[in-house]
């Protein structure tokens, strides 16, 4: 059974998402991916270049780190997106903000990634999403384009 926090939680991102989904002047760059933790808000700058993912360390969210993504984007494609509970991702009401499943949420929206582009990435590790990003890129996970952060 899922906390009465994490239940608050989903409740209350189901309306902010929808007014940002109506009003983001950087619509044509955000994405809405359904994740078994939740719907993860993401960034995608869009180009054919190598890929680096990220998320935000909360309480930041993706705004916090435009300025960052228009220094990347002439040598990469640049995706971050806010985890479950953060920013504008909405978390399921069965999310539990464990590592586990902070993990499986990345490893959806890597595979997503894949599905989308194609390509294989890399993710930035930063701070308590570093220890689930370390975690995965620490794993047996194969580099023949498949994920692997």
């Amino acid at each position: 059974m899922s906390s009465l926090s994490t239940r608050i939680d989903a409740w209350m991102a189901a309306g902010p998402v929808n007014r940002y989904r109506q009003t983001d002047a950087l619509a044509a760059q955000m994405r809405w991916v359904h994740t078994s933790a939740g719907v993860v808000r993401v960034f995608d700058s869009g180009s054919d270049k190598p890929c680096l993912m990220m998320a935000p360390d909360g309480p930041n969210v993706i705004e916090h780190y435009q300025g960052l993504f228009a220094l990347l984007a002439p040598q990469l494609r640049v995706v971050c997106f806010d985890m479950p509970g953060f920013g504008f991702s909405a978390p399921s009401s069965s999310y539990d903000h464990s590592l586990e499943r902070g993990a499986q949420a990345i490893i959806e929206l890597c595979e997503w990634f894949l599905r989308a582009s194609g390509g294989p990435t890399r993710t930035a590790p930063r701070d308590a999403s570093g220890l689930v990003t370390n975690a995965f890129n620490a794993s047996d996970a194969p580099l023949d384009g498949s994920c692997r952060a």
